[in-house]
Formats: C-alpha cells, sequence, structure tokens
C-alpha cells in the first residue's frame, strides 16, 4: 500500500512537470527494462525464496549462483531488446546513450526485484517494505530534481538512479545475513532447479506480461500522450498487482493444509487490505485523475473505473495462482496468469483505436470476471481431488465418513 501510494504520487509529480507524452515516452522505456528484467531472472527468485528455507549454511552459495545466472541472463535480454525497441527514442539519447542506459536499467532492476524475494527466503521479509519505501523517496526526490532539466530523460533517470542506490544499500545488509545462516543445508539438484525456476518462470510471464507489454503496446498503437494517461492508470494498477502478489505468496509459502484451507485463510489476511483502497479509487477517479491534469481525467476516468471493478476479481485470481504455486501445481499457476496476459495484449493490439482507452478497461472487466469464476471452479476441483471426496462433501460428513 505504501509503495503503491510513493508510486502515485511519483506519477502525479512527472504528470505535472512534464508533457504528457514525455509521460508517456518514459513510460515506454520503464516498462520495457521492467519486462525485460523479469523475463531475464529466469523464476530464480521465487524460486530461491522456497530453496532458502533450508538452504542452511550453504544459503551464501546458493545465493551466488542465482544472481550470476540471472545477469549474465539479463545482459544477453537487455541487448536484444534495444535492438528492436526504439529506446534512443524513448530516452531523448542518441543510438549508443539510449542503448546503454536501457541495459543498466535492465540489469539494476532484475537485482531490485531478486532481492525482494530473497530477503522474503531469509525471514526478513519485514524489510522488503522499507527496501521499496525508500526506493520510492528516493525516486521522487531524484525526479524534482531531473525533470525540469532533462524531461523524460529526468523521469527514466530517477528510476535507474533510485533503483541502483537501493541496490547497493540492500545488498550488503543481505550478504551479511545470509552468511549467518547455520547448520545443514541442501541446495536443489539440476533437475529440481530446472522445475522449479524453469515451472515458475513461465507461469509468471503471463503477469510480466501483463504488467508491462500492455503499456509499450498503447504507446506504439495510440500515441505517446494516450500511452501517458493508461500509464498512470496501469502502473497504479500495476502496483497493487505486485502488492496482491507478493501478499498471496508470503501467505500460502508457509502455510499447511488443503488448497481450499490455505486459499481461505490467505484470502481473509489479503482481499480486506486493497477492497477499500480499490473502492476509493472508483469513486473519486475524475477528481483523482485531475490531479494529474485535464487529459489524463478526461481520457482515463472512465478506464480507471473499470479497471478497478476488475481489480479485486484479478486478487482472487492471484491467490489461487499462489495456492498452485505452493502446491507445486506449476501448470495451474501459468495457465491463469497467461489467460489474462494474453487476452489483455491481444486487445491492447487489435481494439479501435478511435474508441480511446474505455474499451480497454471494459475488457480488462470482463476478462478478470471470466478468469476470477474458472479459477474458483479449478480451486474446488483441486481440493476435492486432495480430500479424495465429491466436491460438495462437508468437512463433518468427510469425518464420519
Amino acid at each position: 500500500m505504501f509503495t503503491a501510494l510513493i508510486g502515485l504520487v511519483g506519477w502525479l509529480l512527472a504528470a505535472r512537470l512534464l508533457h504528457p507524452a514525455q509521460v508517456g515516452h518514459a513510460a515506454a522505456f520503464v516498462n520495457g527494462f521492467l519486462l525485460v528484467a523479469a523475463i531475464a531472472e529466469l523464476g530464480l527468485s521465487q524460486a530461491a525464496m522456497r530453496w532458502l528455507t533450508h538452504a542452511g549454511s550453504l544459503a551464501p552459495r546458493l545465493l551466488r549462483r542465482v544472481y550470476a545466472g540471472a545477469l549474465a541472463s539479463c545482459l544477453v535480454a537487455a541487448v536484444l531488446w534495444t535492438l528492436v525497441a526504439p529506446v534512443d527514442r524513448w530516452s531523448g539519447l542518441g543510438p549508443v546513450g539510449g542503448r546503454a542506459l536501457f541495459v543498466v536499467a535492465a540489469l539494476v532492476w532484475m537485482l531490485f526485484h531478486v532481492q525482494d524475494f530473497v530477503l522474503t527466503g531469509l525471514g526478513a521479509a519485514r524489510w522488503v517494505p522499507v527496501e521499496n519505501v525508500g526506493f520510492g523517496i528516493v525516486r521522487i526526490g531524484l525526479l524534482v530534481l531531473l525533470a525540469d532539466r532533462f524531461g523524460a530523460l529526468g523521469l527514466i533517470l530517477s528510476w535507474v538512479i533510485g533503483t541502483a542506490l537501493c541496490v547497493v544499500a540492500v545488498s550488503a545488509g543481505l550478504l551479511r545475513n545470509a552468511h549467518r545462516a547455520t547448520g545443514p543445508g541442501r541446495l536443489p539438484t539440476r533437475r529440481e532447479a530446472t522445475l522449479t525456476a524453469g515451472g515458475t518462470w513461465f507461469a509468471m510471464m503471463g503477469t510480466t506480461l501483463l504488467n508491462n507489454l500492455v503499456p509499450v503496446v498503447v504507446v506504439a498503437r495510440y500515441g505517446a500522450a494516450t500511452g501517458a494517461v493508461f500509464a498512470v492508470v496501469w502502473l497504479g494498477l500495476n502496483a497493487l498487482d505486485v502488492a496482491s502478489i507478493g501478499f498471496g505468496n508470503a501467505a500460502v509459502v508457509r502455510l499447511r493444509g488443503g488448497s481450499w484451507r490455505m486459499f481461505g485463510q490467505a484470502a481473509r489476511r489479503v482481499l480486506p487490505l486493497f477492497a477499500g483502497p480499490l473502492l476509493v479509487a472508483g469513486l473519486l477517479a475524475h477528481p483523482l485523475l485531475q490531479l494529474f491534469g485535464p487529459l489524463y481525467a478526461a481520457e482515463g476516468q472512465t478506464m480507471l473505473r473499470l479497471v478497478v471493478s476488475g481489480a479485486l476479481l484479478r486478487a482472487v485470481v492471484v491467490l489461487v495462482a499462489a495456492v498452485h504455486f505452493a502446491r507445486d501445481r506449476v501448470g495451474h499457476m501459468a495457465a491463469l496468469h497467461w489467460a489474462s496476459a494474453l487476452s489483455l495484449v491481444a486487445l491492447a493490439g487489435v481494439a479501435p483505436t478511435g474508441r480511446g482507452l474505455a474499451l480497454l478497461g471494459a475488457g480488462y472487466l470482463v476478462i478478470q470476471v471470466v478468469l476470477a469464476v474458472l479459477a474458483m471452479l479449478d480451486l474446488v476441483g483441486s481440493s476435492s481431488r486432495e480430500r479424495g471426496d465429491g466436491p460438495l462433501r462437508t468437512p463433518r460428513a468427510a469425518r464420519r465418513r
């Protein structure tokens, strides 16, 4: 919640300090390196969160391997992205400068992303919000200093420099905490690592495409100014989406019991945290977006209302996916995330641009309704198979049997 609030303040300042077209170009650049970093970490972050719980004194070795693999993959992916995306035009730098900045941005963000999961795996999840709030505050300060002079590039640099500073600060404490781990430990075998990390990576790519590829497609098809309006709404939604995934994974990773029980316990902890902010955002859509500027309110208010209506259903889908992750049903988890991502990417790619952003918001809501129903049916079926009962048998009847 703090991350979402600080993120809102950051984009509010960007909208007030920069022309919408500059915000749109910067948003495309930022979403590009977020996308590349998430693709290139190969599922190692979430897998490491699970492996660290039984790594013991081998935790430092495990972390070295995780970071080495993720960095090498990210370097290759970032270079390839710069060959196909106009990062120089988005950043305002020349071809060499724009590409170099993008590669650095992708590398530092990948490290920043992995750190959240590593901290959770080491039992230090309480520091994750501290890290993210600190990043948000630093980014806002840098934006104020750089935006007026550098335009879109100033917004991009506030992300890159802020991320790099947080990575340096957290890495020192993280490695020290890992070296304190004692006792016998076990590292995953090559086969275990491939199955766990690879399966998780494939599953989470759906979320990555949904959060980061859709804004890039919108900027390309609708133009930078309209893309800025979309980015303001979408990046706020992404903060809540990332938070729900983080809460969901942290809630279920240490829970025990059947799938339905795990979902119920996680839902009681997570869903109330998001219902209030989403309701406020829907009711106050116009005045909230008016703070960014008249263009944002005029083009974005209908989309915002539709998106927040589907966001709580999205949180339900995320929790079901987290339960599947905890129960090693990665295929079910992947199906939920990929269905949502491919539907929205396809809609953004083919929707008539003349109807504005409202059509994208309506499509998001319809997709989340359908996926929430399918996710709950899937969870009921999985829970039934675990018990060996019929899906309608009550716990009391099962005990009598």
